[in-house]
């Protein structure tokens, strides 16, 4: 059995109170943590750290969270990072406009922290990190 490394986690979230709040909770689980707080420096900070998980909150300021989804996905360094879209609208359209920018999976919010704990487990290749 392979024993992959914690997974590194970049969470791009407009409100310091829940980057605070995920922070913790990733931290608490052994999982890396780096944050932003708009989509400019989401896209800067995705191609500096490639992270292997980007919690991407649907309602960033400056480059909007569409707009980051479609330049990670046409950046061959970010190509194939696992984004997760969270949204606080769920308005109608929205998870498939998430989906067809490129997320790979799209939350509503409040999120439950087991289902965000799940994803962030999975390996790119679709294994799971045993540590956490």
């Amino acid at each position: 059995m392979t024993i992959l490394q914690s997974p590194l986690v970049l969470v791009a979230e407009h409100h310091e109170d829940t980057r605070s709040m995920l922070r913790e909770l990733f931290s608490i689980h052994g999982v890396s943590v780096a944050e932003c707080g708009n989509g400019d420096a989401a896209v800067e900070e995705a191609l500096r750290i490639r992270p292997d998980v980007i919690l991407l909150d649907g309602r960033l300021p400056g480059l909007d969270s569409l707009a980051v989804v479609r330049r990670l996905r046409d950046t061959s360094a970010t190509h194939n990072v696992r984004i997760v879209f969270v949204s606080d609208d769920g308005g109608p359209g929205d998870e498939a406009r998430a989906r067809a920018a490129g997320s790979d999976h799209y939350l509503l919010k409040p999120v439950n922290l087991d289902e965000l704990l799940a994803l962030v487990r999975l390996s790119p290749s679709g294994s799971v990190h045993p540590e956490l």
